[in-house]
């Protein structure tokens, strides 16, 4: 009887270990390698795309791209630290921001240095929900100026305000998590509290972005007007 063509199936080492049987020694070390190389891979190769892919986009809607500063050594350098954060990410939220802010840094109007640096900071530390909260309390304050956003806190009454009960039932974000994060961005002074400077579990506590938080939105939006000043 002839012998038939079987196809080759190779098995999840750890699955064969949960199976009772023996690997190779080194073999479930060798799978993991292997895996984490290629899915870092597919990530890097596809955030390069969707970068170049956007920023084309951008170029033929005639938008304000910097063509001598996307050659740059200094944008090369964001490019490479950007994506070196995307490839550990399985937070599709959190990729989307980081392709934002690179997209954004090829603008003609972009911050300098120093502020893009500190911008960088947030977006690379920040959990993708941490950007969805402060973009959520942005969309409400995005047309307050510093002094506005100073006195907010003390008016109830505003449309511009925002509630931890407000982010749960928008977001359909955990209770929890929600004061948590927002108790985190409260320490690192991009959001202010009515009450209990962040700490507080009231679900009717109020919410305002910082000056800072508002300028870093701004920017992840391509919004970018340059930063918030003071009225005499």
């Amino acid at each position: 009887m002839p012998i038939k063509n079987t196809p080759l199936i190779i098995e999840n080492p750890l699955a064969v270990v949960v199976t009772g049987k023996i690997p190779v020694v080194g073999e479930i070390a060798e799978y993991w390698r292997e895996s984490i190389r290629g899915q870092r891979e597919d990530r890097l190769y596809a955030f390069i795309n969707d970068l170049e892919a956007k920023i084309i986009q951008m170029y033929e809607k005639l938008e304000s791209i910097d063509k001598k500063h996307i050659s740059s050594r200094e944008f090369d350098e964001l490019v490479a630290q950007s994506s070196e954060q995307a490839v550990r990410e399985l937070d599709h939220n959190k990729v989307s921001y980081l392709l934002s802010f690179v997209t954004n840094y090829a603008m003609d109007k972009r911050p300098d240095v120093t502020t893009k640096n500190i911008f960088f900071s947030f977006v690379k530390e920040l959990s993708g929900t941490h950007l969805l909260i402060l973009e959520y309390i942005y969309e409400k304050q995005r047309m307050l100026g510093r002094d506005d956003l100073e006195i907010l806190l003390k008016q109830e009454s505003r449309s511009e305000m925002c509630t931890v009960n407000e982010l749960v039932f928008k977001l359909n974000v955990d209770e929890d998590i929600v004061f948590h994060l927002v108790a985190q961005m409260h320490s690192r002074g991009l959001i202010r509290s009515a009450k209990n400077g962040g700490s507080s579990k009231d679900r009717s506590d109020r919410l305002v972005l910082s000056p800072l938080s508002q300028q870093f939105i701004r920017f992840l939006r391509g919004e970018w007007n340059g930063p918030n000043k003071r009225v005499n």
